[in-house]
Parts: C-alpha cells; structure tokens; sequence
C-alpha cells in the first residue's frame, strides 16, 4: 500500500479507489487497542457477501 493512500485513509476513514473500498477501523480486547485498515471489493458491496469478505490490510498499533 502506498504511504499516500495509507495516510488518507487513516484522515478520512473510509476511501473508494477503482476496485476497493478501503476502512479504518477500532479494535480492541481486553488488553489493548489497535486500528486496523480493511479492505472489500466494490463489487461485494450491497450483498450479502460484504457481511464477511473484509480482509485486513495492515494492523496499526
């Protein structure tokens, strides 16, 4: 991932490049906290298919 694409992510939450939507997104447990950068492609969106097919990108700590 470029660093570009990576930092508008993380400034604007949720971006749409030609095939991905990409999302930052908060996670935690009873530890810690992280962010991680998850992705999907624009064609699973509005089926019932986006329910599981995120993947995660890159995990920011």
């Amino acid at each position: 991932m470029k660093k570009e694409l990576r930092t508008r992510i993380i400034n604007e939450g949720t971006v749409d490049t030609k095939n991905y939507r990409y999302r930052i997104v908060e996670c935690s447990d009873l530890e810690s906290q992280w962010h991680e950068i998850v992705r999907i492609k624009l064609e699973y969106l509005d089926t019932t298919a986006a329910v599981d097919a995120w993947e995660t990108v890159e995990v920011i700590k």
